[in-house]
């Protein structure tokens, strides 16, 4: 029998700073327990974050003038 979670079909996306982990740089326990939970019920989670520096021609070519 397939038994679907609570979260089935569900995408979670998370940035890292002041989200995930705060300033000492730790997952919160809550945050785990949360995430441990979500993704038992079937969740999908992931982490998608922005550069931390800008963009130079160097990183991506196509901005080269």
């Amino acid at each position: 029998m397939n038994q679907l979670g609570k979260f089935n079909g569900v995408l979670l996306v998370s940035d890292f700073d002041d989200t995930l982990y705060g300033e000492d740089m730790r997952i919160t326990r809550e945050n785990v327990e949360a995430l441990t939970y979500f993704t038992r019920e079937g969740g999908t989670f992931t982490v998608a974050t922005a550069p931390t520096s800008p963009p130079t021609p160097a990183t991506y070519p196509s901005t080269r003038r």
